[in-house]
């Protein structure tokens, strides 16, 4: 199953597939390569990470990546603020890192950095890797978000790749985004395999 990309079936939480337990599941089960979505929370003006490799040169807080589907994961895929502090409709870019990253669900689940996933061991000793899918957010057609996850990349030694909805976002969003991917992966100087769906 080395050339299909595992996704989760339709009915399963996206929370499943994006989590730890879903890339060692997809490696248990043969895949090379599974479906991880991300988005983007929101920037920080007083963001704790200073010097985050996420930040630009002018270490302003862009937001960060976080690996979910959902816009809305407290409402859409049962996950929970411990602290009781965000409403059900909050979006993830109006969160910051540390809220998103405090999400639990009832089953156990939480949202996870790209770093986190890439750091996986089985992803570490290229068992397989996931194959990035940004959602409907302006900032994917930016290169500044690729630039860092090209980064990582290439300091983890894994394969970089990328799909996008075509039409997700808007007329032709996804191709901005792939272009952008690539514009980032370039500056990086990191071998990118990028396309629309």
């Amino acid at each position: 199953m080395a050339g299909r990309i595992a996704h989760v079936a339709r009915g399963v939480g996206y929370r499943v597939g994006n989590s730890f337990r879903g890339v060692r599941r997809w490696i248990r089960r043969g895949y090379r390569r599974w479906d991880n979505d991300v988005l983007i929370t929101k920037p920080d003006p007083e963001c704790p990470y200073t010097g985050h490799p996420e930040h630009g040169p002018d270490d302003q807080c862009f937001g960060h990546m976080v690996v979910t589907h959902w816009r809305r994961p407290l409402l859409r895929d049962m996950f929970r603020d411990p602290l009781r502090k965000l409403r059900l409709r909050t979006p993830v870019d109006r969160m910051t890192l540390d809220e998103v990253l405090r999400l639990r669900s009832p089953d156990g689940y939480r949202i996870r950095t790209p770093e986190q996933i890439l750091r996986l061991r089985p992803v570490r000793r290229g068992r397989g890797h996931p194959v990035w899918e940004p959602k409907a957010d302006p900032r994917f057609e930016r290169a500044r978000p690729w630039v860092y996850l090209a980064g990582l990349h290439e300091e983890y030694g894994v394969p970089l790749e990328v799909r996008a909805l075509k039409h997700l976002g808007g007329r032709n969003a996804g191709v901005r985004r792939v272009e952008a991917a690539k514009r980032g992966a370039g500056r990086a100087g990191v071998k990118i395999r990028a396309w629309t769906i």
